[in-house]
């Protein structure tokens, strides 16, 4: 009795281990991006979806998913960019009205006409104040997708400990040789002095946010030197592909 429970048992176990061998293993990507918001979750599937179907290497697959979704927004970022110009051709137009407001700021009648006159100017070239902003609302959501997506894989996903190349083989830990984030840095300040606030020209304020951008770029350094490596084959691929537009 004892022998034919012995052998029932083994049968079992080969059963099992046979069914085992033929399952598909489990996606690691799907594991790790189960408990991520549908935006996030999605963002880790199309990165996975590269890496399988170009048989790319993590950092190369997450450079090649950067530039086809940067790719896609590109007509957005491009009437962006002409939108941002109609502000500036319009700009003196509109100092001036405000002028004549700001002269006339005890006359209420004149300073109705110099609003309707501005809301006009506005109208005619197609803009609104809050246009130079645009640009902010389009590519936040996408920053802040790509920096959760993959921070969690880099977290989750144990082939990114070999996904890279050269000296960022790891894509899991931080470059200790600070390579990644300057290099963030400095393609972050070359679109800075490419005339990142295009279309602010002429605007007493446009001085002081180049200021403030250079200052981020700078500080991005110590900021982001914690960031896994996985995070800076977007970041830089990102800043990179922003200067295409300025691109004469």
């Amino acid at each position: 009795m004892s022998t034919t429970t012995t052998a029932a048992a083994d049968k079992i176990n080969v059963v099992m281990d046979t069914v085992a061998q033929a399952a598909p293993p489990a996606n690691e990507v799907a594991i790790a991006a189960a408990d991520s918001y549908l935006p996030v979750a999605a963002l880790q599937h199309v990165i996975d979806a590269v890496h399988n179907f170009t048989g790319l290497n993590w950092w190369a697959s997450i450079v090649v998913t950067t530039l086809l979704i940067r790719s896609a927004m590109l007509p957005l970022l491009i009437n962006q960019l002409k939108a941002t110009s109609k502000l500036s051709i319009m700009r003196p137009h509109l100092e001036e009205v405000k002028q004549r407001v700001d002269r006339q700021a005890m006359d209420p009648t004149l300073v109705s006409e110099g609003q309707k006159e501005m809301q006009k100017l506005f109208k005619e070239h197609g803009v609104s104040p809050f246009t130079p902003l645009k640009g902010l609302f389009i590519q936040g959501p996408v920053f802040v997708s790509f920096f959760l997506a993959i921070s969690n894989m880099a977290e989750k996903v144990p082939s990114f400990k070999s996904g890279g190349a050269y000296w960022f083989v790891d894509l899991t830990t931080p470059d200790g040789l600070y390579i990644c984030p300057v290099l963030t840095a400095l393609t972050f300040l070359i679109t800075v002095e490419c005339n990142s606030q295009e279309g602010m020209e002429g605007n007493n304020a446009a001085g002081t946010m180049k200021n403030v951008s250079r200052a981020l770029a700078v500080a991005s350094v110590p900021l982001t030197m914690n960031f896994p490596k996985a995070v800076f084959c977007y970041w830089v691929t990102s800043n990179l592909f922003s200067l295409v537009p300025r691109v004469r």
